[in-house]
């Protein structure tokens, strides 16, 4: 099990309120106290009161730059900050007051910090603050893009369920990803994916919260490696054919045997709801045949 000690530490000698739930410490942590003691720039969308903020820059220590970005900071006391990264030994801290939902903000960080390893987002939990938090926390971070309180796709505070909630723009990315594999592998020029998700290397689904990896640069395109060991003929993928998946003789006998145990109302029914199941599959079938002769982006 992995060592939480140190980030559930910091936190709870942050002197600034905050709340984590207890899985962060288990699941989110490990993920940012491996930047521990390194040169690391961290953005966090949402201040609050502070106390992340803290947490972030007390377990990070002092090569550490942590920036909070805030539509509305807490009133506290620039000299604080100073003397936790000179007495303390802590990452020292700045807070900017900005949206981050508008590119012009992250124009701004990037020009005055550079580029930063970590964004997390802990910000407004509207459908459209995460997504658009989120596009530009990927586009602009090198390593990591966490998002807290995802929790917050199903909230009806925030108007969901929704189609586009942020939730299913994650399960989005994810299936376009796989999509181009299957579309793309081992076609040396085509794309691996559309170019703002390039550098997603792995996506890692927590309760609340989403951590998506990032390289450094544009992963390349699909390619399979293959080695030079033997193959057997009798392995492979088999794949039964439309007959024998939805036509068999063992299924047919079924049916007909339950159709025959039941009144006719019943039985108009069942079939009924036969034939609807039926043209579901067709229409998906359909969409996923066509969709798949499309191989533009998705977003």
């Amino acid at each position: 099990m992995t060592d939480v000690r140190p980030a559930k530490r910091a936190f709870l000698e942050s002197r600034f309120a905050a709340r984590k739930d207890l899985l962060y410490f288990e699941n989110v942590a490990k993920h940012i106290e491996h930047f521990a003691g390194s040169k690391v720039i961290v953005v966090e969308v949402g201040v609050a009161h502070g106390g992340s903020i803290e947490m972030l820059a007390r377990l990070l220590g002092s090569q550490a730059t942590i920036i909070g970005i805030d539509v509305r900071l807490p009133n506290i006391d620039l000299k604080f900050w100073d003397d936790l990264h000179h007495v303390e030994g802590a990452g020292k801290v700045f807070l900017i007051q900005g949206d981050s939902c508008l590119p012009s903000t992250w124009d701004a960080l990037r020009a005055q910090f550079g580029r930063p390893d970590i964004v997390i987002d802990d910000g407004g939990h509207t459908n459209h603050q995460q997504l658009a938090s989120m596009t530009w926390s990927i586009l602009h971070a090198r390593h990591l893009a966490i998002v807290e309180d995802i929790a917050a796709s199903w909230s009806q505070r925030f108007g969901n369920p929704h189609r586009y909630s942020f939730i299913n723009w994650i399960y989005g990315i994810y299936r376009h990803l796989n999509e181009s594999w299957v579309l793309n592998v081992g076609n040396t020029t085509a794309a691996r994916t559309s170019e703002a998700w390039s550098r997603i290397s792995s996506i890692e689904l927590f309760p609340n919260t989403v951590v998506i990896h990032l390289a450094d640069t544009e992963l390349p395109t699909w390619t399979v490696l293959q080695n030079n060991g033997e193959s057997s003929q009798q392995s492979g993928d088999v794949l039964p054919s439309f007959s024998s998946r939805f036509l068999s003789p063992s299924l047919v006998a079924n049916c007909l045997n339950r159709i025959q145990k039941v009144g006719s109302f019943q039985r108009c029914m069942w079939l009924a709801s036969v034939a609807l199941g039926y043209l579901r599959w067709l229409g998906n079938w359909r969409l996923g045949f066509f969709s798949s002769l499309n191989q533009t982006a998705i977003f």
